[in-house]
């Protein structure tokens, strides 16, 4: 599953943004959003997958 820490998005947040920092509650808020986008991405990504697979095998058994 994909997840960002919270010691990786204070990195990559400091870089991005010349030195400033998240305080901690900003950071957990941001690593919980973030990583809740991440999860329904991975949902949808999924279910498009699956999707394709079955519509995929339909077409395939229907030309038979």
């Amino acid at each position: 599953m994909l997840y960002i820490t919270k010691e990786e998005l204070a990195l990559v947040y400091k870089e991005n943004n010349e030195g400033e920092e998240l305080s901690d509650k900003e950071l957990d808020n941001a690593v919980s959003d973030y990583n809740g986008r991440l999860d329904n991405f991975a949902d949808a990504l999924f279910e498009e997958i699956l999707e394709g697979i079955t519509q995929g095998d339909y077409k395939e058994e229907e030309a038979k």
